[in-house]
């Protein structure tokens, strides 16, 4: 599953269905990548258009 806000311009993709995840920032504070029992479940892109700036 992924969701796309437009106006926030942040991107959540879900791998896996989960009650309760634990997020983890990336160096970047960009990328949150959420982990339940330490397997990744899902990605969090905050602000979109600063991730494509950075390349």
């Amino acid at each position: 599953m992924a969701d796309y806000d437009e106006r926030a311009r942040d991107m959540y993709v879900r791998f896996k269905e989960t009650q309760h995840t634990e997020g983890e920032p990336m160096d970047d504070g960009l990328v949150i990548v959420h982990r339940y029992k330490s397997r990744i479940v899902a990605i969090e892109i905050v602000n979109l258009s600063k991730l494509t700036e950075s390349v």
